[in-house]
């Protein structure tokens, strides 16, 4: 891992903290929407073939980017997947089970959630997503990305883990309460990110100043979203189905909140 991190002359790849990679604060590239030189990043790549990468191999690309502040610097926070491929290795390396093996124990199953799962394998069921009109598979791309978002699920597995998230029944109250230190991401808009997942103010130039409280929850890559809103105590979860515009169902999800009412 050495060289992972080298910001302005100084290697902070071993001040690297777990807080670091789950609250994105570790000031790494990201590997998925970055560019090296004039090459594709591999977000516009998955959107014109099927490929796969190894954990090593993710490493490799992003020491090949350039890191935006070192790890905790005070304010800043910057999205990246990598972040998640290490937490995953940490968590492999420390519990000596398979990330998508824990989930299952201790997440999935527990929550009867029996329609999600990780995608590890080559017999591993992916549907296809959509690119603007048109149908494409991408199974190896899934794998690459497991633990970043790599996850296959139904909207129903999506709310039954939403309520669980922020119920107190996948872990206590007090604990999600140290998750909700949240920084402002400037490449994401109106997204603040906490421990492992997103915050979007419904009162900010977006919204014309005109919104009340918060969405809580995340989005995905190929136009997926769960989120609650506990201002109306409302709870948004689907998928657009659509890898052209990340951005969708973020704007979905804040217009629906803006406008139901209860």
């Amino acid at each position: 891992m050495n060289g992972l991190h080298d910001f302005e002359g100084k290697d902070y790849s071993q001040d690297l903290e777990v807080y670091d990679l789950l609250f994105q604060t570790s000031g790494l590239p990201d590997y998925f929407t970055e560019k090296i030189g004039e090459s594709r990043g591999l977000s516009e790549q998955a959107k014109h073939e099927d490929f796969y990468m190894t954990f090593d191999e993710l490493i490799v690309r992003t020491k090949q980017l350039k890191p935006h502040f070192a790890p905790r610097t005070k304010g800043k926070a910057y999205y990246s997947d990598i972040n998640f491929d290490i937490l995953d290795i940490v968590f492999e390396n420390v519990s000596g089970m398979p990330v998508a093996e824990a989930f299952r124990q201790m997440i999935f199953a527990p929550l009867g959630m029996d329609n999600t799962y990780l995608v590890t394998g080559l017999d591993d069921f992916v549907p296809p997503v959509y690119l603007n009109s048109k149908e494409i598979e991408r199974p190896q791309v899934f794998r690459t990305f497991k633990s970043s978002g790599g996850a296959v699920s139904t909207a129903r597995d999506m709310m039954t883990f939403l309520k669980a998230f922020v119920g107190g029944t996948l872990f206590k109250r007090e604990t999600f309460r140290m998750l909700e230190t949240y920084r402002s991401i400037p490449s994401m808009g109106p997204i603040e990110y906490g421990g492992g997942h997103m915050r979007i103010s419904l009162r900010t130039i977006n919204t014309l100043f005109m919104g009340k409280g918060a969405l809580i929850g995340h989005s995905g890559s190929t136009g997926s979203f769960a989120f609650y809103y506990p201002e109306k105590d409302l709870f948004f979860v689907g998928d657009l189905n659509q890898i052209a515009d990340p951005s969708l169902p973020i704007r979905l999800v804040m217009q629906l909140a803006m406008t139901i009412r209860v």
